[in-house]
C-alpha cells in the first residue's frame, strides 16, 4: 500500500482485501482450519483416554500378579513397580544390590536363577528371579521379576502332606478290602494246626505210637505255619513301603511272590490264576514300595477279568543292559487307545463309584520312578500288560560305591 503511496487505514485495507478476495478466502478458510484442529485435538485426546485406559488396565493385570515386577529404563531408573514389589521390599536399590544385578546389565538378555535376599518378610527370603533385557527404537529396558519360593514351597509342602495323606487312605481301604480274606486266609491254617494238635495228642497217648503218622502231622503243622508267616511277611511288606524311604537289594521272585500272597487274599472268590515261574534275579529299590506297585498291578487286573472265563495273570522276566523288565500280562483284551494317555494322569480312574480313587497307576508310577526305574503300559501285546523296569542290584551297588 506505501508502493502505491495509498494511505493506511482501516477502510483502505478493507477496500484492497475485497479487491484481492482475500475477505471471501479467509471467510471460509479460518473456519474451516479451526474445525480440522478441533477435529484433530479431540481426536489426540480420545486417543490419549484409550492409551491411559490400556496402561490402568495394564497396572492391574501387573499388581494382580503374584509375582514382584521392576521395569526400570536404560539409566536404571524405575518405571513400573508392582503393589507386590512395593510389599516385600523397601527400595528398589537394595534389591539390585542384595540380588548382585550391576553385572547382569551389559552382559546378560536374559537370566533365571534363585536368590536369597532380605525381604519385608523374612530374612533370608527365597526367590526365583527372572532378568530381561527388553531393546525398544534403540533404547534398553529391563524387566525383572521375583517369584516368592518360599509361599510356593511352603504350599508343595501341603500338597505332599495331602498326597501321603491320600496314599495312607488308600492304602487303609486296600487292607480293608482284604481283611475278611486274611481273617480267612489265617483261619484256615488255624483251623488245621488245632485239629493235627488234637491228632498229635491222641497218637501219644498210644502206646504203640505211629511214628511216620507222627512225622507227617508234624510236617503239614509246620506248612500251615508256613502259610501264616508268609501272609504276615507279605503285609509287613505291603506297610514298610511308606514309612520308610529305605533301599536296598532284594530278590524279585519274592516280591512278586509276596505281592501274589495279598492278591490272592483278595481275589479269594474270582478264581484268577496267577502264573509264574521264579527266576535268580536282584534288583535295588525301596522293597516296601515295590510290593505295593505290583500289588496294586495286580488288584487292578483282578478287577478288569474278575468276570472273564477262566482268568489269569502271568508275570515274565527280561534282562535289558542295566535293567530287569518284569512283564504283568492279564487275559484282559487290552486298554482302549484314546485313554491310554490318561491312565497314569492323578485322580483318573475307570472303575465304578466307590471302587477306585484315581490314584493307583499315578502314585505306582511316581514310586517306580523314585526308584529309578520306569513303569509304562504295552501297546504291542495281545492282552493287557505293563512294564516295570528296575536298575539290577548289582549296578545299583556300583554306583552307590
Amino acid at each position: 500500500m506505501w508502493e502505491l503511496e495509498i494511505e493506511t487505514n482501516m477502510s483502505n485495507l478493507m477496500d484492497m482485501l475485497k479487491s484481492q478476495n482475500i475477505y471471501i478466502f479467509s471467510a471460509v478458510f479460518f473456519p474451516a482450519v479451526f474445525c480440522i484442529l478441533s477435529e484433530l485435538i479431540h481426536q489426540v485426546r480420545k486417543k490419549s483416554l484409550l492409551l491411559k485406559k490400556d496402561f490402568d488396565y495394564l497396572k492391574v493385570l501387573l499388581n494382580t500378579t503374584p509375582d514382584a515386577i521392576l521395569f526400570l529404563d536404560e539409566q536404571k531408573n524405575v518405571i513400573f513397580q508392582n503393589d507386590k514389589f512395593k510389599t516385600l521390599f523397601q527400595t528398589y536399590e537394595k534389591v539390585l544390590s542384595d540380588a548382585r544385578l550391576d553385572s547382569f546389565f551389559d552382559r546378560i538378555d536374559y537370566l533365571q536363577k534363585e536368590v536369597c535376599i532380605q525381604s519385608q518378610i523374612a530374612q533370608d527370603h527365597d526367590f526365583l528371579m527372572s532378568f530381561k533385557l527388553a531393546k525398544f527404537q534403540d533404547k534398553k529396558n529391563y524387566f525383572i521379576s521375583f517369584k516368592d519360593l518360599k509361599n510356593l514351597k511352603d504350599k508343595e509342602k501341603i500338597i505332599e502332606n495331602q498326597k501321603h495323606q491320600m496314599i495312607e487312605k488308600n492304602k487303609l481301604a486296600s487292607l480293608g478290602e482284604m481283611a475278611s480274606g486274611i481273617a480267612h486266609e489265617i483261619n484256615n491254617p488255624l483251623t488245621v494246626i488245632h485239629s493235627n494238635n488234637n491228632m498229635i495228642q491222641k497218637l501219644l497217648q498210644r502206646d504203640n505210637c505211629d511214628v511216620n503218622k507222627l512225622s507227617d502231622l508234624i510236617t503239614k503243622t509246620k506248612c500251615q505255619v508256613s502259610r501264616i508267616t508268609e501272609i504276615i511277611t507279605s503285609l509287613r511288606s505291603l506297610s514298610r513301603g511308606l514309612t520308610n524311604d529305605e533301599k536296598e537289594n532284594f530278590k524279585i521272585d519274592k516280591v512278586i511272590e509276596e505281592a501274589i500272597n495279598l492278591a490272592k487274599i483278595r481275589s479269594m472268590s474270582k478264581k484268577v490264576i496267577f502264573n509264574f515261574t521264579p527266576q535268580e534275579l536282584t534288583a535295588y529299590g525301596n522293597k516296601g514300595q515295590i510290593v505295593q506297585v505290583i500289588l496294586n498291578l495286580f488288584n487292578n487286573a483282578v478287577d478288569a477279568i474278575q468276570d472273564t472265563d477262566a482268568p489269569w495273570v502271568k508275570i515274565e522276566f527280561k534282562e535289558r543292559g542295566h535293567y530287569v523288565d518284569i512283564y504283568m500280562t492279564d487275559s484282559g483284551k487290552g486298554i482302549d487307545a484314546e485313554i491310554v494317555e490318561k491312565i497314569f494322569l492323578p485322580m483318573y480312574t475307570t472303575k465304578d463309584i466307590g471302587k477306585g480313587t484315581g490314584l493307583g497307576l499315578s502314585l505306582s508310577k511316581n514310586f517306580i520312578e523314585q526308584n529309578s526305574g520306569t513303569l509304562d503300559y504295552v501297546s504291542e501285546k495281545e492282552n493287557t500288560c505293563f512294564r516295570i523296569s528296575l536298575i539290577k542290584s548289582s549296578e545299583s551297588t556300583k554306583s552307590v560305591a
